[in-house]
């Protein structure tokens, strides 16, 4: 056969085959060969390496391929979709994507959380606009860090709403709904008292207790360690026309010591796990003496996760809110959804 090599076709006529490649040095089965819209690179008389024309690459050793590899620092300055290197510095293998570089593990990594459940609904004052109803809990506040996930595993998120304030005479508000992630749950608040003869509710904290009643509700109910709450405030009695308020994360609901001035809600905690100082689950205020009101409704939760950057897999539902500080990503979780890790 003979071998054609011009400016135009460049090599032409000659297809090879693994064993005896059409280019090769003096090595007679190793080199480059071809076939139907397929190029090929042989070693040994084998095909090691073949491409079709889908540009489809198939290795078709079996040893290994060894990647670039490197540190951190020395990753491309200007990557593009779809590289792949080995990265010295966190021991794992990474992928550029279109949201920067992508650790590839099933190795399990550590976040940090924090767990908020919606607050309890206020109470409803009496017959006839008469009497004073307690604030609602806060919802229960659980935070942590070095919490395990799994590389491929789904991690569903739920996220509690407020309570409903209550529209009924002498009734106590609704309990905020509970907030979950894995096997972190929170609390919903507990309602505040109706305003006669009405304690207030248990939950995550307890709701603050109305006019007439005589305590408020129980907080870190179910009891969780440390605390997710506070108990709500205590009322003065039916002579005192205002009631007592909610629990907070950080303190109790304050009682009734006045006769003109409600219990103040329990004050919140404070978290930085989004980057900034922010206070979560205070506690609502008892009413003084308003006519005419129904209660509040209580505020809705909230989850939030923390991980390392490189590890962040870009896999959520619920629509979070993702920012990043530092080398961290942030999920924001105001409504119920899920991160595959």
């Amino acid at each position: 056969m003979t071998l054609i090599l011009s400016g135009t076709d460049g090599l032409s006529d000659v297809d090879g085959s693994a064993a005896t490649p059409a280019v090769r040095g003096t090595d007679a089965n190793t080199g480059i060969f071809f076939g139907a819209d397929t190029v090929g690179i042989a070693t040994g008389g084998t095909a090691a390496i073949t491409v079709n024309s889908s540009q489809n690459t198939v290795f078709n050793s079996t040893g290994a391929i060894t990647l670039s590899s490197g540190t951190t620092a020395q990753r491309p300055g200007s990557p593009t979709v779809g590289m792949i290197r080995y990265n010295t510095t966190t021991s794992v293998y990474e992928v550029y994507t279109s949201t920067g570089w992508l650790a590839l593990t099933t190795t399990p990594y550590v976040v940090d959380y924090l767990v908020v459940a919606g607050g309890g609904g206020g109470g409803r004052q009496g017959a006839n606009n008469t009497g004073s109803a307690g604030g609602g809990g806060a919802g229960g506040f659980r935070t942590g860090t070095g919490f395990s996930l799994t590389g491929g595993t789904t991690y569903t998120i739920t996220v509690g709403g407020g309570g409903t304030g209550s529209t009924t005479n002498d009734t106590n508000g609704s309990a905020g709904g509970s907030s979950v992630f894995s096997s972190v749950t929170s609390a919903g608040g507990g309602g505040g008292g109706g305003a006669y003869a009405s304690a207030g509710s248990s939950g995550g904290s307890g709701g603050g207790s109305g006019q007439a009643g005589t305590t408020g509700g129980s907080g870190n109910t179910p009891s969780t360690s440390p605390s997710q709450g506070n108990n709500g405030g205590n009322s003065g009695g039916v002579n005192y026309n205002v009631a007592a308020g909610g629990g907070g994360a950080g303190a109790v609901g304050a009682n009734v010591t006045s006769t003109n001035v409600g219990g103040a809600g329990g004050a919140g905690t404070a978290s930085s796990i989004s980057g900034s100082s922010v206070t979560y689950a205070g506690g609502g205020g008892g009413a003084a003496g308003v006519a005419g009101g129904n209660g509040g409704t209580g505020g809705s939760g909230i989850v939030i996760l923390s991980m390392p950057t490189i590890y962040y897999s870009g896999t959520t539902t619920g629509s979070p809110t993702v920012t990043t500080s530092g080398s961290n990503t942030i999920l924001k979780f105001t409504g119920s959804g899920s991160y595959t890790a």
